[in-house]
């Protein structure tokens, strides 16, 4: 059984009636995944936990008290470590800056909030050899109800930013694929480059380092949504793990119907 810590989110009900017969809703989530500040030990500190809920919505981690040292899946941080405060204008490293960067370090100075915050968001970690979860997100109501995401920010960590800005090469690049799933069949899925250098000069470099918001509406109604990343690092430092990035403000339309 999944242990779940539960985080509050917010949500905009659009419609509920509730009579001898049972109970219908048809809501807006908004997982913003704001956690009160008494949750935080220190203000960059992380939290991690084999299994997160919010609102109707799992996220999960192979972490376990068993393997404290795997950590594949979803991680809560606070961490902000700006590119612009590791790397100068001419694309060098700024030495005394450098100890700020951990791999949950989001690349921006705020989260993806309307008001731009400072407030969490999850980091995801891709370790195949540690396993992962079966599934990343789970739709934890499927069974009475429908789950339908509209939209979600991405960003890279200050790590992967790191990278792109002084290390890439030709050819590398950061590919993040969203995939849903619905009665073990794939609905649909969502591509973004968040850097790429594969690029000529009719299509240029580019590199990810603000909250960037993908619709999606194409994935209809879900039971699961898989994250999966394709990047090459062909000049990245030998042992070095830079699979992982930033997601905040995932927006769904739920309808419940028991």
């Amino acid at each position: 059984m999944k242990r779940f810590a539960f985080i509050a989110v917010t949500a905009l009900l659009a419609a509920s009636c509730l009579s001898d017969t049972g109970y219908e809703a048809s809501y807006t989530l908004f997982a913003t995944f704001d956690v009160n500040d008494t949750s935080w030990p220190e203000s960059d500190s992380i939290i991690v936990n084999r299994a997160f809920a919010f609102g109707p919505l799992g996220f999960y981690n192979s972490y376990s008290e068993e393997t404290p040292d795997v950590n594949a899946g979803w991680t809560l941080s606070k961490s902000h470590c700006p590119i612009a405060s590791l790397v100068d204008d001419e694309g060098n490293l700024i030495p005394s800056a450098q100890t700020r960067v951990t791999p949950f370090c989001v690349s921006d100075t705020t989260d993806a909030r309307p008001n731009q915050g400072r407030d969490a968001f999850l980091v995801f970690h891709e370790d195949l050899n540690a396993g992962m979860p079966e599934h990343h997100v789970e739709f934890l109501q499927a069974s009475f109800g429908t789950c339908n995401p509209t939209q979600i920010s991405l960003n890279t960590t200050a790590a992967v930013a790191r990278y792109f800005r002084t290390s890439a090469q030709q050819g590398d690049y950061f590919k993040v694929t969203i995939t849903g799933y619905r009665d073990g069949n794939e609905t649909s899925s969502v591509e973004y480059c968040l850097a790429d250098h594969r690029g000529s000069a009719d299509s240029p470099d580019s590199l990810t380092t603000e909250w960037k918001t993908l619709n999606l509406m194409r994935l209809g109604n879900v039971q699961y949504i898989d994250f999966d990343i394709d990047a090459q690092f062909s000049n990245n430092t030998e042992g070095e793990d830079l699979n992982y990035f930033c997601m905040d403000n995932l927006f769904a339309s739920i309808y419940i119907s028991q």
